[in-house]
């Protein structure tokens, strides 16, 4: 009922099974799946399974689906052209087909009538073709490439002949379709090539009735093995579909049946060496996508590689007592018997879970003792963490309060002083009071929305290429009247090799500023020194200080937020703290080297092509 209710919804959509808009971008594709058959052929929704398995891997591949349906209609000229007027006016509405995959024979032989027509530039790709000229098609036909269907002949009539030597006779139904006329050519050719002592009959359905091809069923001795090539039509042109067939053998037939092909195995037939359409079609799609890649079709070469497996139906190998022993260890038998585990799998997993269950169980009580001593210790740690946090909030809470008072107070003050003088020496020194706290207040502001961004993420960095050499001058620059008015020495050591490298020349800017403004709130006397070396595929910034250095034990924390080892030095403890959160993000490392008395080297290494 399902494959039923499948086959009918192919049917109606028919033409398109994802109509693609008129706006697609460049790399959307859209592929036209032919196929020679109808969707009540199995093979149907095996091949477009193979491929739907490697197009979904590709969320801009979709796929139209035809059926040419020659299995009961046959080659009528009317069909084919109503098909050629499809596709053409498809195309001229919504443009172009990316790749064409042409389904067994007939499609191919179709798509190669209307390549220069209707399809002209678009790829050919093949799969299911038992014309073995095709094999080297890519000679005489341009633009395609595919999957040859190479049937196992010799291995299937090979296991006929070892599995029934008793019988004198071999069997082969054929008919005239043209995938069956190119099998049938084959297997004769190996028959003779093998020359059996063992008659060959064979029921040629081209040559008579399926009134008489039942009744020609029904002499077959019981033991003597059945070759199923095809019997699709009879001598007056009559189809019936593969179920219907099945349905005929086992009414009438007797002796074992052997095929090519998966389907009918369950269905009567008892096994060969099968043709896999899944993996046709898997391996065309991945043509397809090569193709997508930027091949060229007439590159890739035509797929001749036979990916066919033995197949059996349990039922029909007990009917005709043939033991498991008998047949390849890798044979696919379907319908076996299932083991008591796959039976009552539900029941042992639940045997199996339990036992672990319990097991885990006393483990746990075992190590519980000693885990709650380590529970409660560690609680104990991160009780302290909490309140240690809540402590650092409620200090940083006060120190930007008090940063942000003294600022604001002094703008305040100023500016009502500004209105009552009438001195132009004291306008300008009040005017530059208030510029001075308000670049004050400005950079406390920025310093706690820039630790908000850079801890949620939604920072975004704009990498350059930059001379690393150019920046560390134009920093230096940028501090040279400051520091004229400070009571220290600013020292820039340039490195003999100068290297560009590719980051976010602001961001490394913003570090080495933090850097030099750390080291000038730390240090009442001597001076700061700056550099870069090359280091580990990137590059190394130091800035030293001859400050007060910082205690061995507080040089871990150096880097948390809102912490200040002096509370009387300026600023809110957030500086060093960002610099790690960006040196994070820029996936770098940052570090100091520091001695109590003799001063403090913060640096920073950055990755850089």
């Amino acid at each position: 009922m399902f494959r039923q209710i499948k086959s009918l919804i192919i049917l109606l959509l028919c033409f398109s099974v994802n109509a693609r808009a008129n706006n697609l971008e460049y790399d959307d594709w859209t592929v036209l799946y032919l196929s020679s058959y109808s969707a009540a052929m199995p093979s149907f929704f095996n091949q477009i399974d193979g491929i739907q398995t490697e197009f979904s891997k590709d969320n801009r591949i979709t796929m139209d689906i035809m059926s040419m349906d020659s299995k009961r209609i046959g080659l009528d000229p009317e069909n084919l052209k109503q098909i050629s007027e499809r596709i053409a006016y498809r195309i001229k509405m919504l443009g172009a087909y990316n790749a064409f995959i042409a389904a067994d024979d007939n499609a191919l032989n179709f798509a190669l009538s209307i390549q220069d027509s209707i399809l002209k530039d678009t790829p050919i790709v093949f799969l299911g073709i038992n014309d073995y000229h095709n094999v080297n098609i890519q000679k005489r036909h341009r633009n395609i490439t595919g999957v040859m269907e190479v049937v196992s002949l010799p291995e299937t009539v090979d296991m006929m002949l070892r599995l029934f030597p008793e019988s004198d006779s071999v069997y082969v139904i054929v008919d005239n379709t043209p995938t069956c006329k190119e099998d049938y050519k084959n297997f004769m050719q190996y028959w003779d090539r093998k020359k059996s002592s063992k008659k060959l009959d064979v029921i040629n359905l081209n040559e008579m009735s399926f009134c008489h091809y039942q009744q020609l069923l029904r002499k077959i001795p019981h033991n003597a093995p059945v070759l199923l090539l095809s019997a699709y039509f009879d001598n007056s042109g009559k189809s019936i579909t593969l179920h219907e067939n099945m349905k005929i053998i086992t009414d009438n037939l007797a002796a074992p049946v052997f095929h090519l092909w998966a389907h009918g195995i369950g269905e009567g037939v008892l096994g060969g060496k099968i043709i896999s359409h899944y993996e046709q079609g898997r391996n065309a799609a991945l043509i397809v996508r090569k193709i997508k890649g930027g091949q060229r079709a007439d590159d890739i070469p035509v797929i001749t590689k036979n990916v066919n497996r033995y197949m059996f139906d349990y039922n029909q190998m007990k009917r005709f007592e043939i033991d498991e022993s008998m047949v390849p260890e890798d044979t696919v038998i379907i319908n076996k018997p299932e083991s008591f585990y796959h039976n009552n799998k539900g029941l042992v997993w639940a045997i199996i879970t339990a036992f672990f269950l319990m097991l885990a169980l006393i483990i746990t009580l075992i190590i519980f003792g000693k885990k709650r001593k380590q529970i409660n210790k560690s609680l104990v740690v991160e009780r302290n963490k909490a309140l240690e946090a809540d402590t650092l909030k409620s200090m940083f809470l006060a120190n930007v309060s008090h940063e942000i008072r003294t600022p604001l107070n002094a703008i305040v003050g100023f500016s009502e002083l500004l209105m009552t003088t009438e001195d132009n020496e004291e306008k300008e020194e009040f005017c530059k009071i208030i510029r001075d706290n308000n670049d004050q207040l400005l950079m406390l502001i920025n310093d706690i929305l820039d630790l908000s961004r850079l801890e949620t993420g939604s920072v975004s960095f704009l990498m350059s290429e930059f001379s690393i050499a150019t920046l560390c001058q134009e920093v230096y620059n940028s501090y040279v009247l400051k520091f004229q008015k400070l009571p220290l020495t600013l020292e820039y050591i340039p490195n003999d090799e100068d290297i560009v490298v590719y980051q976010d020349n602001q961001r490394v800017k913003e570090l080495l500023y933090n850097f030099i403004n750390n080291a000038i709130k730390n240090t009442a006397k001597g001076g700061v020194k700056f550099w870069y070396e090359i280091q580990d595929n990137g590059f190394k910034i130091s800035v030293k200080d001859t400050g007060k250095g910082i205690p061995k034990e507080n040089q871990e924390e150096i880097f948390g937020r809102f912490v200040k080892l002096d509370q009387f030095t300026p600023g809110t403890g957030l500086g060093l703290c960002i610099c790690k959160t960006l040196v994070e993000a820029l996936k770098g490392k940052i570090g100091l080297d520091s001695t109590v008395g003799v001063g403090t080297t913060f640096w920073v290494w950055l990755p850089s092509k």
